[in-house]
């Protein structure tokens, strides 16, 4: 494991997660009851759900791209100032 990949591990982040329940959809591939994904804190996610009776999200396993985990920590110290 790399430094830059034992901070990104570090920040401290929810892996189940409920996204609220909306109206509206973005296109067909919306209305697909399961998804993979990535979150803003390089991981890999699973979507369940539709978009009118809300979706629960599960992040898995990190991404493993360095360019993705820079992006993640510059995100996260932002955030702290």
């Amino acid at each position: 494991m790399t430094d830059i990949e034992a901070q990104v591990r570090a920040v401290k982040a929810s892996r189940v997660w409920f996204w609220k329940p909306q109206w509206y959809w973005f296109g067909w591939r919306t209305l697909v009851p399961f998804l993979r994904g990535h979150d803003e804190f390089s991981r890999e996610t699973l979507l369940f759900g539709w978009t009118i009776t809300g979706r629960v999200i599960i992040a898995t396993n990190y991404c493993g791209d360095i360019d993705c985990y820079e992006q993640t920590l510059r995100w996260h110290h932002d955030d702290d100032e």
